[in-house]
C-alpha cells in the first residue's frame, strides 16, 4: 500500500509506538532519535525522508501534532491501514472520527481492508470475532456497527467511513 500511495505522489505518514507522542519527523530522524520502541520493519520500510509520528497509546489521533498536520494540510481523504487491528487499528478509527468532527473538511476515512492485520491476544477475542465477521460482509455499516458497539461514532454521516481493497485502491488510481 505505501509503494502505491508513493506511485500516486500521496503522503505516506508513518505513526509508532514512543516515549511521547512526538511532531512530525522523518523515518532517518525517528530512528536516530531513540525515542521509538521498535523501527524494524519487516515487510514495509518507510523512506528516509517520509513523516513519521510517535504515539503513547493505541490511537494515534491523540496525538495532537498528527491531529494539526492533518487538518492544516486539509487531507480530505486518510486511507487508515496498520497491525493490531483489535486493538490500535481500532482505536485510531474511533480517534480519527472523534477529532476529526471539528476538521474542515471533515475527511472520508477509508480503512484497507487487506492492509490491515490482526494479532492474536486473548484479551481482545470479542473484537477479533466482530472484524472477522466484518471481513466476510464487506460492509462499511457492519464495521461501523463494530465501532459503534465500543465508542458511538455520531458526531458526522457513517458516509464518510469506507473499506477499500488495495486492489480498488489501485484501480480508483490508474494503477493497473
Amino acid at each position: 500500500m505505501s509503494e502505491m500511495a508513493r506511485a500516486t505522489n500521496l503522503t505516506n505518514i508513518w505513526v509508532a509506538c514512543a516515549l511521547k507522542n512526538t511532531p512530525a519527523t522523518t523515518f532517518k530522524e525517528a530512528k536516530r532519535s531513540r525515542l521509538f520502541y521498535d523501527l524494524e520493519m519487516e515487510v514495509v520500510e518507510p523512506q528516509e525522508d517520509e513523516l513519521f509520528f510517535g504515539k503513547t497509546q493505541a490511537n494515534a489521533f491523540l496525538n495532537m501534532h498528527l491531529c494539526a498536520h492533518i487538518q492544516e494540510r486539509e487531507y480530505d481523504e486518510l486511507f487508515i491501514t496498520g497491525v493490531w487491528a483489535n486493538a490500535c487499528v481500532k482505536s485510531s478509527i474511533i480517534g480519527a472520527f472523534s477529532q476529526a468532527a471539528a476538521w474542515k473538511p471533515f475527511p472520508r476515512i477509508s480503512i484497507v481492508q487487506d492492509a490491515v492485520d490482526i494479532m492474536s491476544n486473548p484479551d481482545y477475542d470479542d473484537t477479533m470475532s466482530s472484524i472477522r465477521s466484518m471481513r466476510r460482509h464487506k460492509s462499511p455499516e457492519h464495521y461501523l456497527k463494530m465501532f459503534n458497539h465500543s465508542h458511538p461514532i455520531k458526531s458526522r454521516p457513517r458516509k464518510n467511513l469506507g473499506l477499500i481493497s488495495t486492489e480498488e485502491f489501485a484501480n480508483h488510481y490508474g494503477l493497473n
